[in-house]
């Protein structure tokens, strides 16, 4: 078993893709195992801009996620944590420096989730479940009228969900691009996103719609979407 399993505050999700890997990661938890050593890992750009966050709870986030980020990867490509070379690209996607490991890390408060995959992009989104209100403040700029889910409002739930699954969804695809919040959400769309998403329209740069595998999962006990997208 690798060692970063054993930590208290990591969890496969086994609900995924077979050809992608999955890990929840509780950020507190993981500050608290005695195996927990960051200054030791983390480069000095990953320090230096930890000490550039405004309050210590941030801080301690940013660098609970770079040193688990570091832990797994380095199982993957059989490298010290500390001697990965994480870059970032034009628009803020990281990649690692001559691994053939692809991944992709996402965070909401404590919660944070990192997906892998050996082949082809790959992109993963995590949210909290938001308000109605800020449902209703950003649909417009994330759904088509093909999306539309105003016959759910009545059913409060049901239409925070179906918001959450959306949003998700078109983070991941963007994210597996590499694009970063660079493109319109509206230029991908979903002929439907329940039971399984179907995508109806992407961007042309990101290849054929049925080159996608899509998956996202709602995490009851944490409140949380966990949505990946992933093109081999």
């Amino acid at each position: 078993m690798p060692d970063f399993l054993q930590l208290d505050g990591v969890t496969p999700l086994e609900e995924f893709l077979d050809s992608i890997r999955i890990f929840l990661l509780d950020l507190e938890k993981l500050q608290n195992n005695p195996a927990y050593d960051p200054e030791r890992i983390l480069s000095k750009e990953e320090l230096s801009r930890a000490d550039k966050f405004a309050t210590r709870e941030l801080r301690n986030r940013f660098v609970s996620r770079r040193w688990i980020l570091r832990k797994i990867l380095s199982e993957f490509c059989d490298e010290q944590p500390h001697s990965l070379q994480i870059h970032t690209g034009k628009y803020g996607k990281p990649y690692l420096a001559g691994e053939p490991v692809q991944f992709s890390f996402s965070h909401t408060q404590n919660n944070a989730v990192i997906a892998i995959a050996y082949t082809g992009s790959v992109g993963i989104d995590i949210e909290t479940l938001p308000s109605t209100e800020t449902c209703t403040e950003v649909a417009d700029r994330l759904l088509t009228q093909n999306e539309d889910i105003q016959h759910l409002r009545a059913l409060d739930e049901e239409y925070r969900l179906a918001f959450l699954r959306y949003w998700t969804l078109k983070e991941a695809i963007i994210k597996a691009s590499g694009e970063g919040l660079s493109r319109d959400l509206k230029e991908i769309q979903f002929e439907q996103i329940s039971p399984a998403p179907v995508l109806s329209r992407i961007p042309l740069s990101y290849g054929d719609k049925s080159e996608w595998k899509l998956h996202a999962v709602y995490l009851e006990m944490r409140h949380c979407m966990v949505a990946t997208a992933h093109r081999n």
